[in-house]
């Protein structure tokens, strides 16, 4: 029964759906679906000793699901495109800026505390879209399994605790807020900024597409200098 493809899709709606109503009962950052319906999954499975392999089998769909919810980010763009084209000078600087510091920072953070030179590679595209992301990773030498992890690590930071970060420095504006997010925390945190407002997740949406282009040409150039 565990290697149906059926077991993956439904253990990961059952879950999703369960931690929605949690967040929704509960509403704080920490309790994030996302968070809580993926500790469930891991749990469900090392509890019941099933093999990642198995739930694969149906979780590769949903998987395959990411490309068309992606394309969707177009919807909001559509509807707010005059006003994110009032300010496409910012974000395209912005992003440009906030791809920068994304590979710096992580760059100089991971040889601060001593990682090796692939793990300090696998790191630099964390701030981009998945795909992007493990291109990126392969063409610089890195790993692109660790870069995946490193790549959900910051979209779930994005997701649970983004919002309330800017908002804590002082920030305010709804373009600056959706740029931020965006260009740190690509697909999940744009996702959270949903019930914030379409404006918002329009313009991270837009700042999703112009990280990853600026990393893709950016980061090949200051590895060099950096390592």
């Amino acid at each position: 029964m565990f290697d149906q493809p059926l077991f993956g899709i439904a253990l990961s709606l059952v879950a999703f759906a369960v931690g929605e109503l949690i967040y929704r009962r509960w509403h704080t950052p920490l309790l994030n679906p996302i968070i809580t319906s993926t500790t469930a999954v891991a749990l469900f499975l090392y509890i019941f000793h099933i093999p990642m392999e198995s739930y694969q089998n149906g979780g590769r769909y949903i998987t395959f699901i990411l490309g068309p919810a992606t394309v969707a980010l177009a919807v909001p763009f559509y509807r707010q495109w005059q006003k994110i084209a009032e300010y496409r000078v910012f974000l395209i600087i912005g992003t440009a800026l906030g791809a920068v510091v994304g590979i710096v920072s992580a760059a100089l953070l991971a040889k601060l505390f001593g990682a090796d030179r692939q793990m300090i590679l696998s790191l630099i595209p964390k701030s981009v879209t998945a795909p992007i992301a493990m291109e990126v990773s392969r063409v610089i030498g890195g790993q692109p399994t660790l870069t995946i992890a490193s790549v959900t690590v910051a979209g779930v930071l994005g997701a649970v605790c983004g919002v309330q970060f800017l908002k804590l420095t002082g920030l305010k504006d709804r373009v600056a807020i959706g740029c931020g997010i965006g260009t740190a925390s690509h697909g999940m945190g744009t996702a959270s900024l949903t019930e914030y407002g379409e404006l918002e997740a329009a313009v991270a949406g837009v700042c999703i597409g112009l990280t990853g282009v600026f990393t893709a040409m950016l980061a090949p150039l200051i590895v060099r200098f950096l390592i």
